[in-house]
């Protein structure tokens, strides 16, 4: 059994209320306080040394949860099942390392106590005082973080209830978020009995980060994913949540613009809908899973990189080209008329072997003379084509010379010989 020092109990408005719990008070024979942590509407929180825990890490967390209002009967019994049954799934969330692992639970004079690992780190509620507008890729980061507990913890069916930045710790030790006091526990103080039904007086949560439905108590997946999605915005907007307003005529959230004092940070498209829709009035509007949502994210930061990528990429070395890139359809010219030109360079040769022609006599040498395009030196094939083709391979218009001369080629049936050789020599210009 445990005990604490000096403990006394008072009766205010109907309601058992108890005097804090004083550092050095033992619980159990094993859980010496150390100082309150935190308080809220639903519990008490304090450190405490555990006596039988490790070495290495002997501090722990006490909550300790207020029993019913009503001293009824079945108030007790009801709140004594939702904490047996909150406990042991609290237990069963062990497994995931981003929330803190149950060490003990009990029940002791109709008061409900958890003890849990200890987390060394910061609130995110202190990031956030400062009211900084965090950048586009922090608020990914951020985002992921949370939405990939709330995807463990909604894979078994759990619905948290109270996601706010002070119930998000960024673990000192990595920098990861971990996620603390769930609502489901919390809700054994606001149990009562009207018109003969128990039912809970008010919805655990917290104003401005609880979405329609959960005010009315009827709480679903996405309200936490509603929640997650006020808190990115308020990290990327700079603001404190008593400054959201929402359209009177939608419900909607208005916290994309800029004031003279603070300027919105630019984001992408793709992450502002993903926060739009995370935090839609109604909830059959919003992302129906956090893995959903983790997807989208996922493809925002890869745009994101993406971009970032091909801005700060060095440009390729410009080179001046000497004539413009030819057309597709002259890499295909080439590709069919050099087999060609290698044909008829062969064909000439044997063709002057088979005449012997000396320099004197050759119709493309003609004593010093030498023309690779310039000027027609075998009479025989003057072509209006070729005469074009010719002249414009002397003002170096290679590509237009090249037009001409494939034109009397092919009007000349392919036999000249020199038309096939200055064609070639146009294109390998080109």
């Amino acid at each position: 059994m445990w005990y604490a020092r000096h403990q006394r109990v008072q009766r205010v408005k109907g309601m058992e209320q108890f005097r804090c719990l004083n550092p050095g008070d033992i619980l159990r024979d094993r859980y010496r306080i150390i100082a309150q942590l935190g308080e809220g509407g639903f519990a008490k929180t304090y450190t405490a040394n555990d006596a039988l825990g490790s070495p290495e890490n002997p501090l722990c967390v006490v909550k300790e949860i207020p029993p019913p209002e009503s001293n009824d009967p079945r108030l007790l019994e009801e709140a004594q099942h939702q904490f047996e049954k909150e406990a042991k799934t609290l237990k069963y969330l062990d497994k995931c390392p981003q929330i803190p692992k149950l060490i003990d639970r009990f029940q002791e004079q109709g008061k409900f106590y958890l003890i849990q690992e200890y987390i060394e780190g910061n609130p995110l509620n202190k990031e956030l005082a400062s009211l900084r507008q965090f950048q586009e890729s922090e608020v990914i980061d951020l985002l992921q973080d949370i939405l990939s507990v709330l995807a463990f913890v909604h894979d078994r069916g759990i619905i948290h209830r109270d996601i706010k930045p002070s119930n998000l710790i960024r673990r000192k030790l990595d920098g990861k978020i971990v996620l603390i006091d769930f609502g489901a526990v919390k809700a054994i103080g606001t149990l009562a009995i009207e018109n003969g039904q128990i039912t809970q007086t008010r919805a655990v949560g917290t104003d401005g980060y609880m979405p329609a439905e959960q005010w009315k108590n009827q709480p679903r997946f996405n309200s936490d994913i509603y929640a997650a999605g006020i808190i990115g915005i308020q990290a990327i907007a700079g603001l404190d949540i008593e400054d959201f307003f929402h359209d009177k005529k939608t419900g909607e959230l208005v916290w994309h613009y800029s004031t003279d004092d603070r300027p919105m940070v630019q984001i992408s498209d793709k992450l502002k809908k993903v926060l739009n829709k995370m935090v839609r009035y109604h909830f059959n509007d919003r992302y129906q899973s956090a893995a959903e949502v983790l997807q989208d994210l996922r493809e925002a930061k890869l745009s994101r990189r993406e971009s970032l990528t091909a801005l700060h990429s060095p440009a390729p070395a410009s080179k001046q080209p000497l004539l413009p890139k030819p057309p597709p359809q002259w890499q295909d010219t080439l590709r069919v008329c050099l087999p060609i030109a290698i044909a008829g360079f062969l064909g000439l040769g044997a063709f002057l072997i088979h005449k012997n022609f000396t320099p004197k006599t050759c119709p493309l040498i003609q004593g010093d003379a030498v023309s690779c395009g310039e000027e027609i030196l075998i009479k025989t094939s003057a072509s209006r084509f070729k005469q074009r083709g010719v002249k414009d391979f002397f003002k170096g218009n290679h590509q237009s010379a090249f037009k001409f001369l494939k034109q009397s080629w092919n009007e000349e049936e392919r036999k000249d010989p020199e038309t096939l050789i200055y064609m070639n020599n146009a294109l390998l210009k080109a």
